[in-house]
């Protein structure tokens, strides 16, 4: 159990710095801030368990920019990768 809350608590100090790099409403937006609080008091110990998921959209503005994601795999972990090119 304390690996999963240890999991819990990476994953909000995540999307605390996300929120804070792309503090813009257009940019960054949680999904469901219900989920994000039930996270935080299961963390606190007020929930035994959390039943939403933690969800984000992220939206990334770039100019003159090519932006190619791909997943390459090997044969025990799988990485992806973010390409950017100038047009």
């Amino acid at each position: 159990m304390a690996s999963i809350r240890s999991c819990i608590e990476q994953q909000l100090n995540e999307i605390e710095l996300l929120r804070c790099c792309y503090s813009s409403s257009d940019e960054f937006y949680l999904d469901d801030i219900e989920a994000f609080n039930e996270a935080k008091e299961f963390l606190n110990g007020k929930f035994d368990n959390i039943q939403r998921n933690l969800c984000f959209t992220l939206k990334l503005h770039l100019n003159d920019i090519k932006v190619k994601i791909f997943k390459k795999k090997k044969k025990t972990t799988s990485f992806n990768f973010i390409s950017l090119d100038n047009y």
